[in-house]
């Protein structure tokens, strides 16, 4: 199998997170990304190919479209470092979990006096809950909105910069996870 690497470094040059991705066809040699862009949010969408030998040997090239969010992720529920891509016939499938989280999104991020949570739109008339952990996993802050659509997160209330964990919840459950720099 053959993968490829992406990773995000902080605005200080450090490590934020890195991916492998697996390219799931027998056949395939070799995998390249590169046109890559990133939206507003942090989500990435990068362009390339696979190359595998046809029966004559000849190597034919397969277009590849990966779109992840802005943690590297193709869903928002990712914990993994190894995210594998299966093809089947030149389609590619994802798997999908059957309770998927709704995307969440967070920007700016790494922040640098505030950062808007964006709600999924099933949240909107909802009353939400945002608990924020400190990368040792210590409860640092909560936050409550009731039929927002954004969050606002403002260090003023956070004992130091760095990264925190941001976990979004209704009277319903758990809704999802995402992380924030704040520098």
């Amino acid at each position: 199998n053959v993968t490829c690497w992406m990773f995000r470094l902080s605005a200080a040059g450090e490590l934020l997170w890195m991916r492998e991705y697996v390219y799931w066809d027998a056949y395939a040699q070799l995998m390249f990304l590169y046109g890559i862009t990133e939206d507003p949010y942090g989500n990435i969408a990068a362009t390339g190919y696979a190359v595998a030998p046809n029966e004559e040997g000849v190597l034919d090239e397969q277009a590849v479209l990966l779109k992840v969010n802005n943690m590297g992720c193709l869903s928002a529920d990712c914990n993994d470092d190894i995210i594998i891509n299966s093809v089947i016939g030149n389609t590619a499938a994802v798997p999908i979990p059957l309770h998927s989280a709704p995307a969440l999104q967070i920007y700016p991020n790494p922040a640098n006096q505030t950062a808007t949570l964006l709600l999924p739109a099933a949240c909107h008339n909802k009353e939400v809950q945002v608990i924020l952990y400190n990368i040792r996993g210590k409860e640092v802050q909560q936050l409550n909105s009731k039929g927002q659509p954004q969050v606002l997160i403002s260090n003023d209330n956070l004992p130091a910069a760095g990264i925190y964990i941001c976990k979004v919840f209704t009277q319903n459950g758990y809704i999802g996870t995402v992380k924030l720099l704040l520098e």
